[in-house]
């Protein structure tokens, strides 16, 4: 009898405890969708994190660069309800987005210090501070990653934006209960 309620107590305890962990966790699943008389596929990532999903959207424009759409959800009584990108986060998202707002702005003075790159970068002041609403965000392997476009014509694509990604122990304080 004893024997059992110990065996019972170490099962509770590895169940309780990777349920506590696993909240933490993304969980990914990206799957490739052929699209007739296009070589390439669609990719579509969908990641779950706590009661949240994002979809990210891969689609190949006719040279086999990909251009991708982003969609957030709130899970509610087993149910995927589309939020908005600011819903993602708590009363201190003003903090969140301006160190956003600051990488942004690095990323974008770094670049246009190459000479060969002034032909394709707008002012700085045309293009910032960016919003929630025009961030993309998703989730992906441990991290939440907020991209962003310039908005830049497709002969200056590679100059078009970057990542920022934050480790969930780093975002944590900004995300909605």
């Amino acid at each position: 009898m004893k024997m059992c309620k110990i065996t019972f107590l170490g099962w509770f305890i590895l169940v309780f405890t990777n349920a506590i962990f696993s909240q933490n966790k993304i969980n990914c699943i990206e799957k490739e969708q052929k699209v007739l008389g296009n070589e390439d596929p669609v990719i579509i990532k969908t990641c779950t994190f706590k009661n949240y999903k994002s979809i990210k959207t891969g689609e190949a424009d006719y040279k086999g660069r990909y251009s991708y759409s982003y969609k957030l959800f709130k899970m509610v009584n087993g149910k995927s309800l589309p939020i908005s990108n600011a819903q993602l986060f708590n009363d201190k998202k003003g903090q969140l987005l301006s160190i956003i707002n600051t990488k942004i702005e690095a990323f974008y003075n770094d670049i246009s210090k190459s000479p060969e790159n002034a032909d394709c970068l707008p002012d700085l002041e045309y293009i910032m501070p960016y919003s929630f609403e025009k961030l993309n965000i998703s989730f992906d392997n441990e991290v939440i990653e907020f991209s962003y476009s310039f908005d830049l014509s497709s002969a200056c694509m590679s100059l078009d934006g970057d990542i920022i990604s934050f480790k969930i122990a780093e975002i944590e304080p900004y995300l909605a209960k």
